[in-house]
């Protein structure tokens, strides 16, 4: 998939899950609220992040798309090597970061397969 110009968001949906399965992409998920309050994890905050712990490593940064009022609940990075996702995750399956107080959950980034559709069931009559 090519990265959005200017690494900016995916215009739609389906550029943000058109996509090879690729070992280099990590899949962030923010928290909402915390203490009943909202609060939200912007594009530049991540990308700030990740470029200060572990360097220039980003390929591009994919935010969900959301209303003008409302905050992203997820991402999708795309780095460089896939190296950078074993140091990031230490050789676990996920990992917590604070980013700027708000805490995100990463994941190496598996897209949505439609599952095949199965043949309907046949409907038989059985002798009463």
């Amino acid at each position: 998939m090519e990265p959005a110009p200017n690494d900016e968001e995916p215009t739609s949906w389906d550029e943000l899950y058109n996509i090879d399965l690729m070992p280099s992409e990590l899949f962030l998920k923010f928290i909402k609220e915390i203490q009943g309050f909202r609060v939200g994890v912007n594009l530049e905050e991540v990308r700030e992040f990740f470029t200060r712990a572990y360097g220039d490593c980003i390929e591009s940064l994919h935010m969900q798309e959301v209303p003008p009022d409302e905050q992203s609940l997820f991402a999708r990075i795309v780095f460089r090597s896939e190296s950078a996702i074993e140091i990031i995750l230490s050789g676990m399956s996920k990992a917590k970061f604070t980013i700027n107080g708000k805490h995100v959950w990463t994941r190496k980034f598996v897209p949505k397969r439609l599952k095949p559709s199965l043949p309907p069931t046949p409907q038989v009559n059985l002798p009463v």
